[in-house]
């Protein structure tokens, strides 16, 4: 008996250690504020991420570029400059050395006749230290990108696909669909996947998001196929480990969604979201004071990275007052809701510990911080990763108790998991936004760009990427 109780308590032990070796997170950045915010964000490995950041400082906006070698404190490093301004969408490396930067270079009214804004793609072959300029011809701007170790790179707009070909990319013709493109992930160079459909619309009010899609390459996105049409929401995230086997997530204006499917994109399987769990804030200014918020349904899903066909991350968010743009020009506030999942979505779970790291500090409600909205998913593995958001807040996920880095993709879900692969390489070189990744996620400020300075050029400039991505997310 006494043996038994032996091997009982230490079975207990070693599960409660396990269970409790997803708890190191670490606020690595912030910048206060409350329309500072992140713009883009890739994660290469352990030690090197980027990030892009816009600073609001008594009504004029910066935007700055962040980078870690170490996995630990980020530094600026420079971004390029044109004759007016220039603003930033995605970023991706294909190692630490060699990336790309999309984005759009807005010049000063009647400057050079009326072409006032050019797209482009800069590259970079010392980890960003400096850029020259790729490809300028881009009819439209490149809103996602996803990079391989082996040097293919992909981008989409709102309407387009694009691949590399040379030193230009090179636009592909999509099926007709209805909405926007949201959504891009690459599996392998050949195997890939985009999403989207209707978001919210200024200039159509009565316009609700719905209408997803989902289309798919064999090829390498020489051609894409319509696969699925007609999702309750639009598209915005997506994660899959083979041509068959994948995730995506979205929104629909009032709840979140994350879908399963097996078969390609044919059907999916609606999955079940953990809600965030009621809190009190403490407000010290002008008087102290305590507000309760009761527990609240996720309204966005703004990430998914799965690392295998069982393993995968969510960013969630629980938008609490002003969600919908069109009726109130404030900026709407978040609860973050970052979740896990170790049985293929059939179970989410709301991770515990990061919002520990997301309070207490600052000038402005320090202990109201947890309303940050962190809309940005960065993984590069089961171990090693990042959620990051308003007041440029980025905190790093580090497994105490590390897990089984997978193996390459495409996995095969039917034959197993395939995750004892010990090779570091998860084949896609997403980390998760999303994102994407395309990192694993959507990637996008959910914030109103209402408070940017009223010049013509943040107007056309910064202001234009902001409202589209508050509006057409």
């Amino acid at each position: 008996m006494k043996f038994f109780q032996f091997v009982t308590t230490f079975l207990l032990l070693c599960f409660s250690l396990n269970a409790n070796g997803n708890t190191s997170w670490d606020r690595v950045f912030e910048s206060e504020g409350q329309d500072n915010q992140i713009l883009a964000f890739h994660v290469l490995d352990e030690n090197n991420a980027w990030f892009i950041g816009a600073t609001s400082n008594s009504g004029n906006t910066q935007i700055n570029g962040y980078r870690t070698s170490s996995g630990g404190n980020f530094s600026q490093f420079m971004l390029p400059t044109s004759s007016g301004m220039v603003i930033f969408t995605s970023i991706t490396f294909i190692d630490s050395n060699n990336g790309y930067l999309s984005g759009m270079s807005v010049d000063l009214p009647f400057k050079d006749g009326f072409d006032l804004e050019t797209n482009i793609i800069w590259k970079t072959t010392n980890g960003g230290m400096s850029w020259e300029v790729l490809d300028d011809t881009l009819e439209e701007m490149i809103e996602k990108l996803q990079s391989f170790p082996s040097g293919e790179v992909f981008a989409t707009s709102a309407s387009s696909f694009y691949r590399l070909n040379g030193s230009v990319f090179e636009k592909i013709s999509l099926p007709s669909f209805t909405g926007d493109v949201a959504a891009l992930n690459m599996v392998t160079p050949m195997i890939g996947f985009i999403g989207g459909g209707l978001g919210y619309d200024e200039n159509n009010t009565s316009q609700t998001p719905g209408n997803g899609f989902v289309m798919r390459t064999s090829d390498g996105g020489a051609s894409f196929t319509l696969v699925k049409t007609g999702l309750p929401f639009k598209v915005t995230a997506a994660s899959f480990v083979s041509d068959s086997h994948g995730w995506i997530g979205g929104y629909n204006g009032s709840s979140g969604f994350i879908y399963q499917t097996t078969d390609g994109g044919s059907t999916f399987d609606a999955q079940s979201l953990p809600r965030h769990p009621s809190l009190e804030i403490e407000f010290d200014m002008p008087f102290k004071f305590t507000q309760t918020i009761e527990e609240s349904d996720v309204t966005d899903v703004a990430g998914i990275k799965f690392f295998d066909c069982t393993r995968g991350v969510a960013l969630g968010l629980s938008c609490l007052s002003n969600c919908n743009p069109n009726e109130t020009e404030e900026n709407p506030t978040f609860l973050t809701v970052f979740m896990r999942t170790y049985d293929g979505g059939s179970t989410w779970t709301m991770d515990e510990h990061y919002e520990e790291s997301m309070n207490n500090w600052g000038q402005m409600m320090p202990g109201a911080k947890i309303t940050s909205g962190l809309h940005q998913l960065a993984f590069a593995n089961p171990n090693t990763g990042y959620i990051a958001g308003q007041h440029l807040m980025v905190l790093k996920y580090t497994a105490d108790s590390p897990e089984t880095i997978p193996g390459a993709f495409p996995m095969n879900c039917d034959g197993g998991t395939n995750n004892n692969n010990n090779n570091n390489n998860n084949g896609t070189n997403d980390p998760g936004f999303n994102e994407s990744n395309d990192d694993g996620c959507s990637c996008r400020s959910p914030s109103k760009s209402g408070h940017y300075p009223v010049s013509i050029v943040i107007i056309i400039g910064l202001g234009f990427i902001l409202f589209r991505r508050r509006f057409q997310k």
